[in-house]
């Protein structure tokens, strides 16, 4: 049984990756305004058909979040403008321009923002960035040396198929982008800091018992311990970050408050301030932004006893 399983987990590999490249094909063949298109209202459709498990658990998310602030009609919505999202968070990556002209694809910065930037640039020195699945998180780290001058090294989980894995990794690097693995070496990300350079974590996904306890949307949920940690060792700030869509293509760059590590604290009490100011800024955005988040996986975990 197991060498028939590997056969079949390898088909089924190929014919996904396969599949990709035929539509990736398909996409770059058409101008950016009607691939949006496309994507809106064809493979929006399709994902949200097909995965109805997904469609299940962001109904489930949804009312536990936002039951409050939204009428079931409402939230309906938003689901559907989720799967959009991803449609479109995929069209974005794969077209967007190495260069961009801001002219053509504008990534504008809020006036806050713009003063953080400001601020960052003076102090100099490597920067901790945090995002979530929010807005368009690859165009984010894909244009944030071109753009706006912080070039980073993304820390990501490799995808399960190894063929689609390679070719994500080949666009990233088109950019400019530089990914570390999670099981990357830590001391790694501590002499990128060391250096100069900055770092960006992905911190919205589930840390089951390994993370720490924070308030999400009023639920205790785990988050990864790791950014906090990295900031502690090396007196690097955090810098809560997302690229939310305007329109296709197009951007809002916003930048939350500063963080910084304070050196007089214990360590078992710094890592859930942080952690929780952090999620409390991506909280924030994504009340603003409901569509334009991820809601289709469990994230909430029973604080254990």
């Amino acid at each position: 049984m197991g060498p028939l399983k590997n056969r079949r987990s390898e088909f089924r590999d190929l014919l996904e990756y396969l599949s990709a490249r035929v539509l990736y094909a398909g996409f770059t063949a058409l101008p950016p305004t009607a691939a949006a298109v496309f994507a809106r209202n064809v493979a929006a459709s399709l994902l949200r058909w097909s995965l109805i498990e997904r469609r299940r658990l962001g109904r489930e998310n949804l009312a536990l979040a936002l039951a409050s602030s939204y009428t079931e009609q409402e939230r309906e919505k938003i689901l559907r403008g989720v799967f959009e999202h991803i449609a479109l968070t995929a069209t974005e990556f794969f077209l967007f321009p190495p260069r961009p002209d801001r002219r053509e694809c504008p990534i504008a910065v809020s006036g806050e923002s713009e003063r953080n930037l400001a601020g960052l640039r003076k102090r100099g020195g490597g920067v901790i960035f945090v995002t979530g699945h929010l807005g368009n998180w690859e165009v984010l780290g894909a244009t944030a040396g071109a753009s706006f001058g912080f070039p980073i090294q993304s820390i990501a989980r490799r995808l399960d198929n190894r063929h689609l894995d390679r070719w994500v990794e080949r666009r990233r690097k088109a950019f400019g982008q530089t990914v570390v693995t999670k099981e990357g070496s830590v001391g790694e990300l501590i002499r990128t800091i060391r250096r100069g350079g900055n770092v960006a974590y992905l911190v919205d996904q589930d840390a089951h018992r390994e993370g720490v306890f924070v308030d999400f949307f009023g639920i205790p949920a785990s988050s990864t311990r790791a950014p906090a940690l990295l900031s502690i060792r090396t007196g690097a700030p955090i810098v809560p970050v997302c690229a939310v869509r305007e329109r296709p293509f197009c951007f809002t760059l916003h930048l939350s408050e500063t963080i910084y590590p304070r050196t007089n604290t214990p360590i078992s009490e710094e890592i859930p301030r942080i952690t929780q100011q952090y999620t409390s800024a991506l909280e924030n955005w994504i009340r603003r932004y409901p569509d334009q988040w991820l809601w289709l996986h469990r994230r909430w975990k029973t604080r254990p006893t």
